[in-house]
C-alpha cells in the first residue's frame, strides 16, 4: 500500500486505536485504489494502517475503490478524517491549497467553453477561488483563508508556543496574523533604511614597519644568548645524565652487597645446622667431664667458654642499637 502525501499529520494516539483494534478486531477496513503496476495508493484509513503496523500484522484487509479524480480524492480523505478527528488549522491550509489547484483547472476548463466573451457571464456563480475554497473550507472568506495561509508559510516570525496555539485554534487568527504583518513591516522598514542610509566613510589604514637604531646590534645579543642557552643546556643534560648513571652504578652496587650478605647468611645457617649434626651427639661427654684428664677436660671447658664468647658477642650485636649513617 503506497500511502502519498496527505493531509493529515497529527494521527493522534495511535496505540489508543491498536488497542481497540487488538480487542475488536478491523471493523472498518482502509480504502484503497489499485493501480495499473499492481500496487495499491491509499484513500482512507492511514490511522488504522499505523496501528496494525504497531501491533505487528503483516497485512491488513482492505476495501477497493474505482479509480476517482484528485477532486473526488480529496473530498474522501477530508470526510474521512473530520468524522473521527478535526483537522488543525494548518492541516486546513494544507487542504485549501489542493482546492485551490484543482479550482483553477476547474476554471481553465470553464473557460475553455466560452464561445462569446462580450456577452453576459456565462457562468455567474463563478467567484474568486479562495472564496470558493474559504466557502469550502467553512471558514468564512477568502480573506481569513489568506490570513490563515501567510501565517503558515510565516510561522518562523512567530513563536513555536504562538503558532501552536493557534493552530489548534487558542489563537485567532487575526491577533496572530496581525502578529506577522507587524514584523513583516518592521523587517520592510529595516531594509529600507539599510537600502537609504548614507555610504559609510572607510579609514584606510597602512602599516608602517618602524625600526630601531639599535636593532641589528639587538639582534645579535639575542643570537648570542641564544647560543649560550643551548650549550648551558647541554652542559645540564650531560650533568643530569652523569647522575643518573652513578645512580643506578650506586643502586647496583646496593644490590650486590644485598645479594652477598643473603647467600652469606644463607651459608651461615648450612654450617650452623652442620655443626649441630656434627657435634650435638657430644652432649653425654659432659655428664663425664670429671673423668677426662687435666689437659683435655681443660682444652675442652676452653672450647665450649670460646663457643659461648661467641655465641654472646653474635646475639650482643643482633640486639644492640645500630647508628645509621648520613651519605
Amino acid at each position: 500500500i503506497i500511502v502519498k502525501d496527505r493531509i493529515r499529520k497529527d494521527f493522534g494516539d495511535i496505540s489508543e486505536l491498536a488497542q481497540d483494534i487488538k480487542e475488536n478486531g478491523l471493523i472498518n477496513p482502509p480504502v484503497v485504489i489499485p493501480e495499473e503496476n499492481g500496487t495499491f495508493t491509499l484513500l482512507a484509513g492511514e490511522r488504522r494502517i499505523r496501528a496494525m503496523k504497531q501491533l505487528g500484522y503483516p497485512q491488513v484487509e482492505v476495501r477497493t475503490w474505482k479509480t476517482l479524480t484528485e477532486e473526488e480524492k480529496l473530498n474522501v480523505e477530508i470526510s474521512e478524517n473530520e468524522v473521527r478527528k478535526e483537522f488543525s488549522k494548518a492541516e486546513r491550509v494544507e487542504y485549501g491549497r489542493r482546492l485551490e489547484r484543482i479550482e483553477r483547472e476547474k476554471a481553465k476548463e470553464r473557460q475553455g467553453t466560452r464561445t462569446d466573451l462580450t456577452s453576459e457571464k456565462i457562468f455567474p456563480e463563478v467567484t474568486r477561488p479562495n472564496d470558493v475554497v474559504a466557502e469550502k473550507l467553512g471558514i468564512g472568506s477568502g480573506k481569513q483563508y489568506e490570513h490563515e495561509k501567510a501565517i503558515v508559510d510565516n510561522r518562523d516570525l512567530i513563536s513555536a508556543e504562538d503558532f501552536a496555539n493557534w493552530d489548534e485554534g487558542k489563537l485567532s487568527t487575526n491577533k496572530v496574523y496581525q502578529q506577522i504583518k507587524a514584523e513583516l513591516n518592521r523587517q520592510k522598514a529595516e531594509n529600507e533604511r539599510l537600502r537609504n542610509r548614507p555610504p559609510e566613510t572607510k579609514t584606510v589604514v597602512r602599516e608602517v614597519q618602524v625600526v630601531p637604531d639599535d636593532y641589528e646590534s639587538a639582534k645579535r645579543e639575542a643570537r648570542q644568548l641564544n647560543t649560550e642557552y643551548h650549550r648551558m643546556a647541554e652542559k645540564w643534560q650531560k650533568a643530569d645524565a652523569e647522575r643518573q648513571a652513578l645512580l643506578k652504578e650506586k643502586e647496583s652496587a646496593q644490590n650486590q652487597e644485598t645479594e652477598h650478605l643473603r647467600t652469606t647468611a644463607l651459608a651461615f645457617n648450612a654450617g650452623i645446622a652442620n655443626f649441630i649434626e656434627r657435634y650435638g651427639g657430644y652432649v653425654w661427654l659432659t655428664e663425664h667431664v670429671d673423668e677426662i684428664p687435666d689437659r683435655e677436660r681443660n682444652g675442652f671447658i676452653s672450647g665450649l667458654n670460646a663457643l659461648e664468647a661467641w655465641v654472646y658477642q653474635m646475639q650482643e650485636n643482633i640486639t644492640k642499637p645500630k647508628r645509621k649513617e648520613l651519605l
